[in-house]
């Protein structure tokens, strides 16, 4: 057994539905559509789905165990969101030396310093 309860590894078809309306709410924003200027409701789901699976997995760990490990909750969440994260931070710098011009190159590497730190940038 892996450790994980059927709750956890159970494919959600409704959190997934949830989640692609949101990626297309956010993708209609970005696309500037006059008729659609509200990109940040897609957000806003995302938020509310995140919500509704931390509290479900807190909860889950109080029932099995009868406390929150937060030790290992964020390293879950570690694990999980670093990778893709730096994954996306490499590429956009990548992209970002090949497609703009040099002189904003050094702001760049400022955003991309304090993104890969996750603090805010004075840019």
């Amino acid at each position: 057994m892996s450790g994980h309860s059927p709750s956890q590894t159970r494919f959600r078809p409704d959190i997934q539905g949830l989640r692609a309306i949101a990626v297309v709410a956010v993708l209609l924003y970005h696309a500037r559509l006059p008729w659609f200027p509200g990109g940040y409701v897609g957000v806003d789901i995302f938020f509310v789905i995140s919500g509704f699976l931390i509290t479900s997995h807190l909860l889950g760990s109080i029932e099995r165990y009868g406390r929150v490990p937060f030790a290992d909750f964020y390293a879950k969440r570690v694990r999980r969101i670093l990778p893709a994260s730096f994954f996306v931070l490499v590429v956009s710098l990548l992209l970002a030396a090949v497609l703009y011009p040099p002189l904003l190159m050094g702001q760049v590497w400022r955003g991309g310093a304090a993104t890969a730190l996750y603090v805010g940038s004075s840019q």
